[in-house]
């Protein structure tokens, strides 16, 4: 299994991936233990690979998003979690009227990354002159997130 490891090390970045860390402060929830590596992807790209890297390397993975409803044994976790802090958030697609008083946006389409906090996402709508997310801002969690709860 070691040399499983630092293949994988080798492949993500030795200075990205780091071993044997507390990940509570990187969850919500603050329930976290040592986790034998930990990976943190920025983007989709990186993302996608440290995922398929540890499938082809048959490594057990952790993914999470913020980690409000994760809660590690205390035991550790064998294998490598990786957090998702992908932050990709555009504009897709308008729906409105053009009048001589200017542009009426009757609808927004709005692509995220699974991983974006809602509370990044309501923020990026807001200073795009949007709504349509009230009441959701103070939410914890992110995008993508809680998939699989409780099976």
């Amino acid at each position: 299994m070691e040399s499983r490891l630092n293949l994988l090390i080798a492949a993500l970045g030795p200075l990205r991936v780091k071993r044997q860390i507390d990940v509570s402060e990187y969850l919500e929830s603050g329930l976290g233990a040592v986790a034998e590596l930990f990976y943190l992807a920025t983007n989709t790209a990186e993302l996608i690979q440290a995922i398929n890297i540890t499938r082809d390397l048959k490594i057990p993975f952790l993914l999470i998003g913020s980690g409000t409803k994760v809660a590690l044994p205390i035991t550790g976790f064998s294998g490598l979690v990786i957090k998702n802090r992908s932050s990709h958030i555009k504009i897709f697609g308008i729906k409105g009227k053009v009048s001589t008083t200017g542009i009426g946006i009757q609808e927004a389409l709005i692509e995220a990354d699974a991983g974006v906090s809602i509370h990044r996402l309501v923020e990026f709508i807001q200073q795009q002159g949007l709504t349509g997310l009230t009441g959701v801002e103070q939410l914890p969690g992110t995008i993508g997130g809680n998939l699989l709860v409780n099976p």
